[in-house]
């Protein structure tokens, strides 16, 4: 008899907000975990992490470009690196980007998968 074992993540709530019944600081798991982690990667500017100067991307660099083909591809394969680079629980699958010119933004999609699920998750920011 064989037992699948699965592993959860639990990573440190950002937010810093208190778990009303321990009074410790509040943690998130499993998919929630993996997304604030996914987020932070993206999202931190490179040499802006104390002692960790590589850490991050280029995406803040790439967001004031005149938006084109090109740029779509550029902030696609920066996720996907940054991802790769930083992320080891994930396999992503694709990285979409859309303009959305009424409201001077971008769309940003990622599809992934858990090294502990089959399950496809996205995230879209």
């Amino acid at each position: 008899m064989s037992s699948l074992t699965t592993r959860q993540y639990k990573d440190i709530d950002l937010a810093f907000s208190r778990n009303p019944i321990t009074g410790d600081v509040a943690k998130k798991a499993d998919n929630n975990a993996i997304k604030q982690s996914l987020k932070n990667i993206i999202m931190t500017q490179l040499y802006t992490s104390p002692f960790h100067h590589d850490f991050g991307s280029k995406l803040y660099r790439l967001l004031f470009e005149p938006f084109s083909t090109l740029t779509s591809i550029a902030i696609q394969m920066e996720i996907e690196t940054s991802i790769a680079n930083y992320e080891p629980r994930v396999m992503v699958s694709s990285v979409s980007v859309d303009e959305i010119p009424e409201k001077n933004s971008l769309s940003i999609s990622i599809k992934y998968t858990t090294l502990n699920s089959t399950l496809p998750q996205t995230l879209t920011f």
